[in-house]
């Protein structure tokens, strides 16, 4: 990070806030950062080529277009662990992919069709790879889910300005038509760094560019389209502590102290989700900082809010998968 100017942090804090649907987008992004569109574009390219940006595309709601995801924990035999970490990653429905500090050492992220079942994937995934336990954890609230990494101003979070969603349970989604399914394809790969993204896209669906603009903005009313925008890689831009903190509540307690936890900056992710007799938490938050004494503070922080002495703080020793499933 020392080596990016202020005209780039200002850049790296827009990009990834929702595109504008404009016929020109980089132009309008730019001027919010005093660039012009051609340094965006090549200040954009630069950041995807030296990697500190993932990609530019479009976030979509899984539920929404028929899928269903869950956290998923696994004790795994510490000479087994490299290994299934490998098979876990190759799965398509595998967005997240972490070795962690604990006796449940790997965890993910999974997707799955709507019709499919958690527990017969996993045993699938685990056939001939033998663990010790595993949870499946899926989300059933949302607080927060937004991640947004801010430079300026001292700012020193990852999470000001995120989207909460104060209690919002998750519900099931809606059947796309072929033309949408198309759309939301294409939109999920990285947005053309051209002039005029919105119109090199349009003739490959047959749409003119105001009929795309236009489909955009629907899926989006519909909740399909979360957002378009820049996914950062967090440790290249200085954001070093990943801390998924466990909170122990009862449930009469579990609502006010989500909306609570997902005020502070630093949470870009907070849920509510299953619980086991050997797994007591239900309340999630990830927090990121810049160091991990500044992480556990904050954690801290948020577990004297929300009054819990019971928590548990799980460190990422390793990133072994992280991109959008698509």
């Amino acid at each position: 990070m020392t080596s990016l100017g202020e005209a780039d942090r200002r850049l790296l804090e827009e990009i990834q806030q929702d595109f504008p649907l404009d016929p020109r987008p980089y132009r309008e992004i730019g001027r919010r950062c005093g660039l012009t569109e051609e340094q965006t574009i090549r200040s954009i390219r630069g950041y995807l080529s030296g990697g500190l940006v993932r990609d530019v595309s479009a976030l979509l709601n899984a539920r929404k277009i028929g899928y269903q995801s869950s956290l998923v924990a696994l004790r795994v035999p510490a000479e087994r662990l490299e290994t299934l970490a490998a098979v876990i990653s190759r799965h398509p429905g595998v967005s997240h992919n972490y070795i962690r500090e604990h006796a449940y050492n790997l965890w993910f992220t999974l997707a799955l069709a709507r019709e499919k079942s958690f527990a017969d994937e996993i045993d699938e995934l685990l056939d001939q790879h033998p663990v010790e336990d595993c949870l499946i954890l899926p989300a059933l609230r949302t607080f927060k889910l937004r991640v947004n990494f801010r430079f300026q101003n001292g700012d020193r979070s990852p999470g000001a300005g995120g989207t909460c969603v104060p209690g919002q349970t998750l519900k099931s989604g809606i059947e796309l038509e072929e033309p949408d399914k198309r759309l939301l394809a294409i939109l999920q790969e990285t947005l053309p760094l051209l002039p005029e993204p919105w119109k090199a896209i349009a003739p490959v669906l047959g749409f003119t560019e105001p009929e795309l603009i236009a489909a955009i903005e629907r899926l989006k009313g519909l909740g399909v389209i979360r957002r378009i925008s820049a996914v950062l890689r967090h440790r290249r831009v200085g954001f070093n502590a990943n801390g998924m903190a466990c909170f122990n509540l009862p449930e009469e307690r579990i609502a006010a102290a989500g909306e609570a936890a997902a005020q502070f900056a630093e949470v870009s992710h907070c849920y509510q989700r299953r619980t086991y007799p050997r797994w007591p938490y239900p309340l999630y938050a990830m927090v990121h900082a810049r160091s991990k004494p500044e992480c556990d503070a904050r954690i801290r922080e948020i577990a004297e809010r929300i009054g819990c002495t019971d928590v548990l703080v799980l460190y990422s020793n390793r990133e072994i998968k992280k991109e959008r499933v698509k």
